[in-house]
């Protein structure tokens, strides 16, 4: 008998005939590659850089690319994460004037994550309906608010490094051949140590493996298989092992990332209990109730082009049926018949919890759903599957593909398209108009020299406005540039705003610009720009004539991608029943776009399942609104939080572009107040909020909700 060498790619469908593995793995690759550009869909690539994205360029652009931190220089605290910075780097390194390479490798690491949890998934139930369906919710679970934007690039990529890296170790336990096993046990061992010195958090993915083949062959004969083929087990668990360690020594460093996180006080006893309540009542409610919950109200009270998403749901189904059909046929048994929904299940929500367990070291992770969600999603399809197999006692397996499985992953798709749509109106807010902007001011000064902008389009305060990245982004526009000084023109505060309260301040005063630092010492500039309400830039110089002049706008290249608008989005259904403007003061951290505010601090989360609020820091604070149509009389109604001193309220006054409102308080924390058609300007139209700021603190209310509708 003759012996034939295994090849590590032959037999991906475990004894399949060769040709049935290419038609299967062209048909997942071509629904990987389909389920990925739909999120791109209504967008194309016009989304830029938010936060972290312009350090990294401000730090490429001064240092070159930086595919790997050591532990000196400023970047040491990340030394946890040496690979974090590769691939924006790698990207940068293909294209330094755009995002382009960005948007690319990030959809690539969506589309490697499918294929792998495709792979996976037909694994553990014999299926490629099942394939289909666990790697179609594992890249869309709808948990996690924080994976299509490019601030994630490197969590995703690290993400799909792991489950490919679960894929080779997976296939060596299965493959014959001595050969054909340590190289790929090799390879996955690489990929995964890759993935974890990227992004740390994804090391209980190395369960993956092991689970799959406990769902497929059920726990003795798993057991069974690892000890009679221990060279994967043995090479697997070196690289977790080197992981752990790694990590375990950078975390006993106090000036490391991991240090800050594992030095947190408290007892073990107080921090277990925390933990168990934080897994039930905040990681698995989010995961199977309250994100699945959110799609009904998205379609239903948002989604406004829903003639093209159901097109997009009904391909989805057709595929779904279709397969369905052509399994059933080829092997006479209903893809719902061959796995185990009760080892899916368990598996599922083992998995789901370990990956969202690291983050139980970072209780301001805990509060949000961005990052938290996204290695866990894996568990999460697994256990979505699970429940959607055991309806075979009731249904048959077409019915189940078509009428539950498809509508499920065509849900959780609509939950991306959210997400990205989300990150498009914040850019389109203040990313686009701010860039344009600070590329207009800052060459309108001589290189090196301190370029001083006074702010009259609000935002700039904080994190997701741009607030913390305009010296970053000035950097990145022109290095040779000095540093930005920053001054809200309707406060008098230096910006970004810092907690407690701002300690420097700025005045305008006979056509110079004063800027009071916290020490006292002061600094005058004759000649500085001016970001006006509607984003076009002036400039002042009170020794030129004439003193003022309107600044040519400059389109960086950064910008050019695209310029989708708000009016674009396939979700202005509540907009378009009326509301005219809404601001829920939360500054991105769930999925509310900032608002254009000053003398506001940016949103901050007040505990786990609390609503967020944004504080009032200053006497002349207020809103700057858009969208309002001239000539019509609206209704408003802001609803506050907790509140620093009961003054502040006793003494609230509000005005609608400089005239005082008649506030009607409706309960102790919600004002309605009616706003006459004749205080209706065509485009920038001003709330502002006047109240006491309490001595100590430096604030006096605190912000949740704010709606505008027409009157009748």
């Amino acid at each position: 008998m003759k012996h034939f060498r295994a090849s590590p790619l032959r037999g991906l469908a475990f004894g399949m005939k060769n040709t049935s593995v290419v038609a299967e793995w062209s048909m997942l690759t071509i629904a990987g590659v389909a389920l990925v550009a739909a999120i791109w869909l209504p967008f194309g690539f016009a989304l830029g850089g938010l936060i972290e994205e312009w350090e990294e360029l401000g730090l490429f652009v001064t240092h070159g690319p930086i595919f790997f931190i050591d532990g000196t220089g400023s970047l040491s605290f990340l030394r946890g994460r040496p690979l974090t910075f590769a691939p924006q780097a790698l990207a940068y390194a293909l294209d330094h004037s755009t995002f382009f390479y960005w948007h690319l490798l990030l959809a690539l690491s969506l589309v490697i994550k499918f294929l792998s949890s495709a792979y996976v998934g037909r694994f553990m139930t014999r299926s490629l309906v099942g394939g289909l369906l666990i790697g179609a919710l594992t890249l869309h679970y709808p948990a996690d608010t924080m994976q299509i934007n490019l601030r994630t690039l490197h969590i995703d990529c690290s993400i799909a490094l792991a489950l490919l890296a679960g894929v080779l170790a997976l296939r060596a336990q299965e493959v014959a051949g001595m050969t054909a096993r340590l190289a790929l046990s090799l390879l996955a061992a690489a990929l995964f140590i890759a993935g974890s010195l990227i992004y740390e958090a994804i090391l209980p993915l190395a369960l993956v493996p092991a689970l799959a083949m406990y769902v497929r062959y059920g726990l003795v004969s798993t057991v069974a298989r690892c000890v009679k083929q221990p060279a994967v087990l043995l090479m697997w668990g070196a690289a977790l092992v080197a992981c752990v360690v790694f990590v375990a020594i950078i975390g006993q460093q106090s000036d490391s990332y991991q240090g800050t996180l594992v030095g947190q006080t408290g007892g073990w006893f107080q921090k277990l209990a925390y933990w168990a309540r934080t897994i039930v009542f905040t990681a698995l409610h989010r995961g199977f109730w309250q994100a699945w919950e959110q799609i009904y109200s998205l379609a239903w009270t948002q989604l406004s082009f829903r003639t093209v998403f159901l097109l997009i749901s009904a391909n989805i189904a057709l595929c779904f049926f279709l397969l369905a059909v052509r399994e059933e046929t080829a092997k006479d048994v209903p893809w719902t018949q061959k796995a185990s929904p009760v080892r899916l299940l368990f598996a599922g929500i083992v998995l789901f919890v370990a990956c969202y367990s690291p983050f139980l070291l970072s209780t301001s992770h805990v509060a949000i759903t961005q990052r938290t969600y996204l290695a866990a999603a894996s568990g999460g399809a697994m256990v979505v599957t699970a429940v959607i197999i055991a309806f075979r006692f009731f249904l048959s397996a077409r019915i189940i593909a078509t009428v539950i499985a498809a509508p499920t992953v065509s849900a959780a798709l609509l939950a991306q398209i959210y997400q990205h749509d989300q990150y498009n109106r914040n850019y389109a807010q203040f990313g686009r108009p701010i860039v344009k902007a600070l590329a207009t001011a800052t060459a309108a000064f001589p290189p090196g020299a301190p370029i001083p902008i006074v702010n009259m389009y609000g935002g700039l305060n904080g994190t997701w406005d741009l607030g913390v990245a305009v010296t970053l982004v000035t950097v990145y526009l022109l290095p040779t540039s000095g540093p930005p000084i920053l001054c809200d023109g309707r406060t008098g505060q230096m910006l970004p705003l810092v907690r407690p309260f701002p300690k420097k301040s700025c005045t305008i005063k006979e056509d110079n610009l004063t800027v009071v630092a916290a020490d006292g010492k002061q600094a005058t500039y004759s000649r500085f720009a001016v970001i006006e309400s509607d984003g076009t830039v002036t400039l002042h110089d009170n020794k030129a004539t004439p003193p003022i002049q309107a600044l040519k706008t400059i389109m960086p290249p950064v910008l050019t991608l695209g310029n989708w608008a708000p009016s674009d989005s396939w979700f202005n259904r509540v907009r378009n029943s009326g509301l005219a403007y809404e601001c829920k003061f939360e500054s991105m951290w769930g999925y509310a776009v900032p608002c254009r505010t000053f003398g506001i601090y940016e949103g901050e989360w007040t505990g786990v399942g609390m609503p967020p609020v944004s504080w009032v820091n200053n006497k002349d604070a207020g809103l700057i609104i858009d969208t309002l149509e001239p000539n019509r009389s609206y209704k408003m109604i802001l609803q506050l939080g907790k509140y620093a001193v009961t003054p502040a309220l006793d003494q609230l006054q509000l005005t609608f572009n400089g005239s005082p409102l008649q506030l009607v308080w409706t309960d102790p924390r919600r004002i309605e107040a009616s706003i006459p058609y004749e205080l209706v300007k065509d485009r920038i139209n001003v709330l502002g909020l006047s109240a006491p700021l309490d001595d100590k603190s430096g604030l006096s209310i605190a912000l949740q909700h704010l709606q505008i509708w027409p009157m009748r």
